[in-house]
């Protein structure tokens, strides 16, 4: 649904993920925030060495998000906050001639992602954090770097938090009550006719 809507009202929309396999999963122009971020994997996240350094990497963001009105990142939680600072940084150091952004400012939540009209960071809030867990967006933050803390904190101040509290493909009330206990902590048992409905729906060697 977001998506398209955002594809119709800007001729460029950044979709991004934190790993290839995400991406894939979310939408065919998807990127890997790693690609969008211009980062290698023995690139250094220091603040310090995030500025664009050549007419190479400048281009590439120029293709990428210099002029995306709207920015869309599935899978936030499995995020590093290392990683989430340096794409917004580097963002904002691709957008600033375009926008006369001040590059001080960039961790302010009006200033994400280098003034970005529309940012959207989805997910699942149950879903695994990346590895190391401590590099998560929500892993304490002693002994951090101040990368690490930077971005943190802009994902801690992003302005609107919507909470899908339902979502299903089916009306069966059985299996809306075996999902609701899935997700009740500690578990829950299974009425028979609970287990009996995922006897049921097994799928036979020739269906897979």
């Amino acid at each position: 649904v977001v998506v398209p809507t955002l594809h119709t009202f800007f001729q460029s929309v950044v979709l991004t993920a934190p790993s290839n396999r995400a991406a894939r999963g979310f939408d065919p122009s998807a990127k890997t925030l790693h690609s969008i971020a211009g980062m290698k994997p023995h690139d250094s996240m220091r603040i310090s060495n995030l500025h664009i350094k050549s007419d190479q990497m400048r281009n590439r963001m120029d293709a990428n998000q210099t002029y995306a009105g709207g920015w869309v990142h599935d899978e936030a939680l499995q995020t590093a906050a290392t990683l989430f600072h340096a794409a917004a940084l580097r963002t904002t150091y691709a957008r600033e001639h375009i926008y006369k952004l001040d590059t001080t400012r960039y961790a302010k939540a009006d200033e994400l992602m280098g003034r970005v009209s529309f940012l959207a960071l989805c997910g699942d809030h149950l879903q695994l954090p990346p590895a190391p867990k401590s590099s998560g967006l929500l892993a304490p933050l002693d002994g951090t770097s101040d990368e690490h803390k930077a971005g943190t904190a802009m994902f801690n101040n992003i302005h609107y938090l919507f909470e899908m509290e339902t979502m299903n493909r089916s009306t069966d009330p059985v299996l809306i009550a075996i999902l609701q206990k899935m997700r009740q902590p500690k578990g829950a048992t299974l009425t028979d006719r609970e287990w009996q409905a995922l006897r049921n729906t097994e799928l036979d060697a020739t269906q897979l």
